[in-house]
């Protein structure tokens, strides 16, 4: 149940527009007083409370965030305080209507959907942190967090007709926002599994690959496929690739000799990007089917096949042998529960900021003191209304962060430390006449030690 009122900006605010300087839009009008619908839970007071829903009927929301940020700033961000969303998207996705019977529509999600979601989600982190030099921190259930994969499946769950490709592009705006890498292949896949192979009937369909080979991967998504049909239709590409079939069905070592020839076949008859990445993907999970093991062996070939990883994770969800509960040390079953974590429009948001109130922020010099984020480095951001994702964000001055140093990085300058200070230890003790240790290491040698005594220094003086 929620109390729903009409209020403009000035009734909800309680406040009256005064011109002041670093205005967000060059207007001098009366504030607008266009009502706005505004929605609280019925154990909140509309007298006191913020609303935790505000529909926008006709004002564009940038500039309903414009003006906030300008003339109740007190108040900015807002959307750290209400969640803030058009009439045109309230209508579309049932809000907030439709989220009292989201706990029983949540029962319907099958096995598979969330086998691909966790696979995807696990691949794009991982193909992230091998293709881009920050690395995002590599396989963690953070870069996890952060994926686009993450982003649809959350959207799937609580907006089942919202086009994946309009979260995509949110989601990329986001990352440019705050100055963090993407891969055009990942996303142009991803988005694609989305849209073409897991919607039912897809909105928006990316015609990146033929109806032959759409339908040959739903079919796979929903049971009917069998491998046959896939070499079948790979012969068609390649030249002479279906001569390794049988030896996928062999030993490991069999195996192994097969995907690298397979993969060679490949390489010389390329079909591309996404195709090719495709196959090799494909060839991969034969390696041993539903394992996600041989990300180490995939690597080698990302730089041809960016999206080869992603796919090696469609692949690998949709074998019978996978568990996502247990891979990576429980990684999936963390991400189903944040997946499939109830929402309620009519609770106040859990966010710093919304995606939409970021961007007009982002045209001044963002500050800890105008977004208030909850950690100093990085800002919860809200792509819609309970689709949460953590991103960098500018220090105080607002330049680029300093570029992230890697895990491997940051050993080679532990370790380069502690010999700079072994070596200032031993030259202080010599100075002090005492006795040191010289360690001679060679890569063919065993370790020398030599002696050098005080005594002996001054016996040759």
């Amino acid at each position: 149940m929620y109390v729903k009122r009409l209020f403009s900006v000035n009734e909800l605010l309680g406040e009256k527009r005064k011109n002041k300087p670093n205005d967000l839009f060059s207007s001098s009008d009366e504030i607008s007083q266009k009502k706005l619908s505004c929605y609280w839970s019925e154990f909140s007071n509309p007298e006191q409370d913020l609303p935790s829903t505000i529909v926008l009927e006709k004002e564009n929301v940038e500039d309903f965030y414009a003006e906030i940020a300008t003339f109740f700033q007190e108040y900015s961000p807002l959307s750290a305080y209400s969640h803030v969303v058009h009439r045109s998207f309230a209508e579309k996705v049932g809000f907030p209507d439709r989220f009292s019977h989201l706990r029983a529509e949540a029962q319907e999600f099958d096995q598979p959907n969330l086998r691909l979601w966790v696979a995807l989600a696990l691949a794009e982190a991982t193909s992230n942190s091998l293709m881009h030099s920050d690395g995002e921190g590599g396989l963690s259930f953070s870069a996890c967090r952060r994926s686009l994969s993450f982003c649809l499946a959350r959207t799937k769950f609580l907006y089942p007709n919202l086009p994946p490709s309009i979260v995509a592009e949110r989601w990329q705006e986001l990352r440019k926002i705050c100055r963090m890498q993407t891969s055009e292949e990942l996303v142009s896949s991803i988005t694609m599994i989305f849209s073409a192979l897991l919607n039912e009937s897809p909105v928006d369909t990316f015609n990146l690959i033929d109806d032959e080979t759409r339908s040959l991967l739903k079919s796979l998504v929903n049971g009917n496929s069998a491998e046959i049909n896939f070499w079948n239709f790979f012969k068609n590409f390649y030249k002479d690739i279906g001569q390794f079939s049988l030896q996928f069905s062999g030993s490991f070592d069999d195996r192994i000799f097969a995907f690298e020839n397979a993969t060679t076949v490949v390489r010389n008859n390329k079909k591309g990007t996404l195709l090719d990445s495709i196959t090799v993907a494909f060839f991969a999970n034969l390696l041993l089917p539903g394992s996600f093991g041989h990300i180490k062996l995939l690597s080698r070939y990302i730089s041809e096949f960016p999206a080869c990883i992603v796919w090696y994770g469609f692949f690998t969800a949709l074998s019978a042998d996978f568990d996502f509960n247990t891979i990576h040390d429980g990684i999936g079953r963390k991400l189903i529960r944040d997946i499939r974590s109830n929402f309620d429009p009519l609770s106040p948001p859990r966010d710093d900021i919304s995606l939409d109130e970021l961007r007009v922020l982002s045209r001044i010099i963002l500050r800890s003191n105008n977004v208030k984020p909850m950690h100093q480095r990085t800002i919860q951001v809200a792509i819609y209304p309970g689709i949460d994702l953590l991103s960098r964000f500018f220090p105080e001055n607002g330049t680029e962060l300093a570029p992230r140093i890697s895990e491997k990085e940051q050993n080679a300058q532990e370790i380069r430390n502690q010999h700079a200070i072994e070596l200032l230890r031993k030259a202080q003790k010599l100075l002090a006449g005492g006795d040191i240790e010289i360690d001679f290491n060679s890569a063919s040698r065993k370790k020398r030690k030599t002696t050098v005594s005080s005594s002996k220094t001054r016996k040759y003086e």
